[in-house]
């Protein structure tokens, strides 16, 4: 089986960081082994407590990531960044851990390919 890293660096706002969790969940469903690093600004995707715009609902990406993570994704956020952001563990979605970067490199090397957003 591929296992896949992929990294998102914006924020929730952003379409690119929609479009990496989307990537995710289809190789995610052709097979291969996901494993998503938030850092940057993308640490705010997985913030509790998102309230988007009436008809935009569906790109929470809180939801979203929680939604992966149950379906086998393990999906984590830089403790620098979060930190450098002022986010805190307890404000994290369910199923987003908190890492090092000596857990990314090893992510990363552990995987066959890393796509960043």
């Amino acid at each position: 089986m591929k296992k896949v890293v992929v990294i998102l660096n914006n924020g929730p706002s952003s379409p690119r960081s929609w479009n990496g969790l989307r990537v995710a969940n289809g190789m995610m469903e052709v097979g291969m082994e996901v494993k998503i690093i938030l850092l940057d600004d993308a640490v705010f995707c997985a913030k509790k407590g998102q309230k988007l715009p009436v008809g935009l609902e569906e790109q929470n990406l809180a939801s979203k990531l929680t939604e992966l993570s149950k379906s086998g994704i393990a999906v984590w956020a830089c403790g620098t960044c979060m930190q450098a952001k002022g986010l805190t563990h307890e404000e994290l979605t369910d199923g987003v851990n908190g890492c090092c970067m000596t857990d990314i490199c090893n992510l990363i090397n552990d995987s066959d390919n890393t796509m960043v957003f």
